[in-house]
């Protein structure tokens, strides 16, 4: 690949989430007996957001120096769980210009039966706040994670302990709750200059 213009994929329709890390997060490592299942062949493309704000127009940009490390199975070791990482995204959300309090909410149809051992919630720049809840087919909500004051350096894996495991069965719901500020006054500012608000 010959670099990313913006926040996005790897560009792949086949691919799988391995981990996401941000400065001040810590490693995700799966739980004992449990691994993300790689198969051999498999290409890993790696996403990286710089921030090149700090240099003068004439500076050369460093080298990078990024490295991921994976942890792997002994030889002879087995395989007891395999975590999948699933992103349940709502891509249809309409932010009109210049509108401060915009609520989205989504559910999410659950097809298997599993465990959640943690969450990554995400939104970039305009996000206020991110709830999300799992509504059992009998109706009963769990909370899987609530951040009422956004920030775009919290989008990490938040890892619950083993006793916070959840099951989940086909047939429970995801419920996803979203709010945003496009005001012209919460608008990104780029090279100096805050953007106007657009859709």
């Amino acid at each position: 690949f010959g670099g990313y213009t913006c926040f996005g994929g790897p560009g792949v329709s086949s691919s799988q989430t391995l981990a996401a890390w941000a400065p001040g997060s810590t490693p995700f490592v799966t739980p004992a007996g449990s691994a993300i299942r790689v198969e051999a062949g498999s290409r890993i493309v790696m996403q990286l957001h710089y921030n090149l704000a700090y240099l003068t127009p004439d500076e050369p940009v460093p080298p990078d120096l990024s490295e991921t490390l994976l942890w792997t199975l002994e030889a002879g070791e087995a395989l007891e769980k395999i975590v999948r990482i699933l992103p349940y995204a709502h891509l249809g959300i309409n932010l009109e210009a210049g509108e401060p309090n915009i609520l989205e909410n989504k559910d999410f149809d659950i097809p298997f039966s599993g465990t959640i051992i943690g969450t990554i919630p995400h939104m970039h720049m305009l996000g206020t706040s991110i709830r999300s809840e799992l509504v059992s087919s009998e109706g009963e909500s769990t909370c899987l994670v609530d951040i009422p004051d956004w920030d775009f350096n919290w989008q990490q894996f938040y890892a619950y302990e083993e006793e916070q495991f959840l099951h989940v069965e086909a047939g429970d719901v995801l419920h996803l709750s979203c709010a945003y500020d496009n005001s012209a006054e919460n608008q990104p500012v780029i090279n100096g200059e805050q953007l106007a608000p657009r859709a």
